[in-house]
Formats: C-alpha cells, sequence, structure tokens
C-alpha cells in the first residue's frame, strides 16, 4: 500500500518525473538537431548549434510536459494488464500520437506568428504533409518504446530492483 505523499512531496516526485521526462526528450531533439546540422552541411547551408540545441532543450520541456500531463490523466493505464510488450507498444503508439499532435498544434501557431494570420495557422493537407505526419509519428513510436520499457519495467519491477539491476557491477 502506498503511502500518502504530502503536497512537497507530490511537486518533488512530479518535478523529478519531469526531469527524466526532459533529459530524456532533450537527448533524442538534440540528436535530430545535429543529424539536421549534418544534412544542412551536405548542402553548404549554415547552422547555428547554439539555436539548434535552445531549440531542442524548449521543444523537449514543451513535449515532457505533455507527456507529464497525459501521464497523470492515467492515459494507457488500462494496458497495465496486458502482456508487458504490448502495454510498452501501445504506450508508444498512443504517446507518440500525442506528441505528432503537439508538434502539428506548435507548428501552426509558429506559422501563424511568423505571418500574422490566423489563415497562415492551417497547415496544407497534401501527401507530403501526411507522409511527413506518418514519418514523425513512426519515428516518435520507437523512440519512446526504450522509454516506455523502461517505465513499464519499472512499474513492475520496483524502483529498487531496476535500479539495483542497472547500477550494480557483477563480480
Amino acid at each position: 500500500m502506498e503511502t500518502k505523499l504530502t503536497w512537497k512531496e507530490r511537486i518533488v516526485r512530479e518535478l523529478k518525473n519531469l526531469a527524466v521526462v526532459l533529459l530524456y526528450l532533450w537527448v533524442f531533439l538534440t540528436v535530430f538537431q545535429l543529424h539536421q546540422a549534418i544534412v544542412l552541411s551536405e548542402h553548404n547551408i549554415p547552422y547555428n548549434y547554439a539555436e539548434g540545441l535552445a531549440l531542442a532543450f524548449v521543444n523537449a520541456w514543451i513535449l515532457a510536459k505533455f507527456v507529464v500531463i497525459a501521464e497523470s490523466l492515467r492515459i494507457g493505464h488500462r494496458w497495465h494488464s496486458k502482456p508487458l510488450w504490448q502495454s510498452i507498444l501501445l504506450k508508444s503508439v498512443i504517446f507518440g500520437m500525442i506528441l505528432t499532435g503537439c508538434h502539428l498544434v506548435e507548428e501552426s501557431l509558429s506559422r501563424m506568428w511568423r505571418a500574422k494570420s490566423l489563415a497562415a495557422g492551417f497547415p496544407v493537407l497534401n501527401a507530403k504533409a501526411v507522409i511527413d505526419g506518418f514519418t514523425l509519428t513512426l519515428i516518435l513510436i520507437i523512440v519512446l518504446l526504450p522509454f516506455f520499457a523502461a517505465r513499464e519495467f519499472r512499474r513492475i519491477l520496483g524502483k529498487d530492483i531496476l535500479q539495483a539491476a542497472l547500477l550494480r557491477r557483477e563480480a
């Protein structure tokens, strides 16, 4: 049975949870930014690394908040009774779709801001946009698989057992 936490303990727990999600997503988005830098350099297009890393951090922060909020709403908890691989896959798919939706909203708001027009915020729906959306969702699902695998193993094994298994050195 879980003991009732004080409000301070709950805040600390949620901030730690946010920090873990933020770090995971920041690493992922930073790798994407580095890949973008490589692609641009192949075409002799300059790339601002500081701006790219800052953008990765801001996007990771926004997406991490959505993940934490979705988790607090218990999205994906109904699959806890399913086999572990199904729970991991289903959570990765659901959260991949949520993060894709967040990205699309962010892109729309960014277009509206730059163009100073509400109409500019509506995406152009064509074959390329659909393929890009599916590709982004697939990438997010794949990136989220190890994240949710770790989360599910922690839920099943417990924090202490998982940490001991990951951090101890066998003789």
